[in-house]
């Protein structure tokens, strides 16, 4: 534990380390970096301050004394005078929504005193608020209002706060919302015009704040302001309290998908910083509590459309080896080397991989025949149309069959089957290889062909299959559980718990992310690169170098977000989208 010497000093030069080792209820040995023995005013800080976090994890019963004055300096939010909320830019906000209040225009000319009002108030220390009281005396001073081209000098009506210490010289200051200001600590305000801007251009394009803080600085100049714009740790500190009160909670359902997505869009921000800086507090989707269900999954082999991992590779092999194509334009030397290696793949074909297809489907087989075999070749020219390659470059992937249908998908495809109608194959947009063939068939023919159903009924078949093989293990789906049984911080107005876990979703969690002890990777999170596959990014960026993640949005594919996560640790794996999806 690291502890602050007194009140307010949290310098890492006036701080104490408490080492503790012992069980959770506070018993075993204790030992201060400034004192001996166990009779201190430390050790007592930083075991009150234990117990506090086991009793707000419900893991201990029983009170605490409330004789300790110690204070977790990493839950201190920085908390700007401001605090109503703000609506989001009219260009960001959906059709449907209402503005809680009419948004000013810019600020253009220096506006006179900005006076007290009901909602004045001040941030205090403790992390509560105190008003403005209209009986107290009040006071005049200057600050500096920040626009999009220039800087003024204003007068601020104050209040002495009676909440803070008086040697802090905390005021209550006014909430000038209404003018279209933002009051970060009483000396600076920014416009609520600036602040967006900054928004439009970060989401328009990836823009810093050292960058974009430049540019406006330059503004300044060209318009001949007699204040210079603020550093970039300011604006950016006043940025992010001013994100804080930007009114985002509301519903921000897509009118076209609705509250449930049919496809969902994940993006991920890997920022890698350092594990010691991460929050305690975050609780990602895929995070395992402790009151976690256990299923009893386990790996399950032969999961891919080929289930014959070598047959597979060989296919995957002689298409990206050019298949039937003669390569032209060759050295006179190297022709002989190039013809045998063509003779050799036309042996593959017809003596490998002709039977072994015909022995999953005869479909399949001819499809392969006549798009991708023989049938591709034009005037001695192998020229198979891209569609069809896509198929079976998909269909020769070591991955699940799963990865590509969904169980909504299966459904959609069984009544394709059973009516192969445009309308129907409209419906198939979730397997966009499938669904590109049908659609060039009807288009040119104005049918399907019958080895391309064919092979959409074996899909349709062979995934069916893969899917009762997994939910064989997992006979019951996964227990709905009651808000209650979260946990949940004693979050302030102004702190909410999205802001302690850094989760925050369009849907309110129903449910654990379960356990699985029998697959490998559940096991053990941190796995190597053998483990690890193709996915070599999660152990080579992440694990490797003790770095984390960043944050993961989802979005419904016309842009709009349904929630985001932060990444306490690199997500190199499926855990996320297992997590949260299934």
């Amino acid at each position: 534990f690291s502890v602050a010497q007194s009140e307010g000093l949290v310098a890492l030069s006036h701080r104490i380390f408490v080492r503790f080792e012992g069980i959770d209820d506070g018993n075993g040995k204790w030992q201060c970096s400034r004192r001996e023995g166990s009779l201190c005013t430390h050790i007592e800080v930083a075991r009150e301050y234990m117990q506090r976090k086991l009793l707000s994890n419900g893991n201990r019963g029983g009170e605490l004394r409330n004789n300790s004055q110690g204070k977790d300096i990493c839950e201190s939010i920085l908390v700007s005078i401001s605090y109503l909320p703000v609506i989001p830019p009219h260009w960001c906000m959906l059709p449907e929504e209402k503005a809680v209040y009419n948004p000013p225009k810019g600020l253009r000319t220096a506006p006179e005193c900005i006076g007290l009002s009901a909602h004045a108030s001040c941030a205090c220390i403790d992390g509560g608020r105190s008003f403005y009281n209209p009986n107290r005396p009040t006071l005049t001073r200057m600050c500096t209002v920040y626009t999009l081209t220039q800087a003024f000098q204003v007068e601020i009506e104050l209040q002495t706060c009676p909440r803070c210490p008086v040697e802090r010289h905390r005021y209550i200051g006014p909430e000038p919302r209404d003018i279209g200001l933002f009051n970060f600590n009483n000396s600076a305000l920014f416009t609520h015009e600036l602040l967006n801007k900054y928004i439009s251009a970060f989401s328009g394009s990836e823009t810093p704040f050292m960058p974009w803080v430049n540019q406006v600085a330059r503004r300044y100049e060209e318009s001949e302001s007699e204040n210079p714009f603020v550093n970039e740790g300011l604006f950016r500190t006043g940025w992010f309290t001013y994100a804080q009160l930007i009114g985002f909670e509301n519903n921000k359902m897509c009118p076209f998908c609705g509250v449930f997505l049919e496809n969902v869009i994940w993006d991920g921000v890997s920022i890698s910083f350092g594990r010691k800086f991460v929050n305690a507090e975050l609780e990602p989707p895929m995070a395992v509590s402790n009151q976690a269900p256990k299923c009893p999954s386990k790996s399950l082999s032969k999961q891919e459309w080929l289930p014959d991992g070598k047959m597979h590779r060989r296919l995957h092999e002689w298409i990206n080896d050019g298949g039937l194509k003669i390569e032209k334009g060759v050295r006179e030397e190297d022709q002989g080397q190039t013809l045998e290696a063509t003779i050799q793949r036309t042996r593959m074909l017809e003596i490998e991989l002709y039977p072994w297809l015909e022995s999953l489907s005869l479909h399949l087989k001819e499809m392969f025949r006549r798009r991708m075999g023989h049938g591709a070749l034009d005037n001695w020219k192998w020229k198979p149309a891209q569609e069809y390659s896509a198929l079976f470059q998909l269909l020769t992937l070591d991955e699940s069959t799963m990865q590509t249908m969904t169980h909504s998908v299966l459904r959609k495809l069984e009544l394709f089957l059973k009516e192969p109608t445009p309308n129907n194959h409209a419906d198939l947009l979730g397997v966009p290889a499938l669904y590109t063939i049908l659609w060039m068939e009807y288009t040119k023919e104005k049918k399907y062909a019958p080895e391309t159903l064919g092979v959409a009924r074996w899909m349709l078949l062979r995934t069916a299959a893969v899917l009762k093989m997994l939910l064989s293990l997992n006979q019951e789906p996964l227990q709905f559980m009651t808000p209650e049984n979260f946990r949940r911080f004693d979050s302030s107005p102004e702190i909410q718990d999205w802001e302690r876990t850094g989760c925050f979703y369009h849907l309110p969690q129903i449910r654990f992310r379960p356990r699985y002890p029998k697959l490998p990777h559940d096991r053990h999170p941190n796995v190597n690169t053998e483990r690890i596959g193709t996915c070599r990014k999660y152990y080579k960026l992440y694990s490797q170098k003790c770095l984390t993640g960043g944050i993961m949005a989802c979005w419904c594919s016309h842009s709009i977000c349904y929630g985001f996560h932060c990444i306490p640790v690199g997500e190199g794996r499926n855990d996320v989208f297992s997590a949260i999806i299934t």
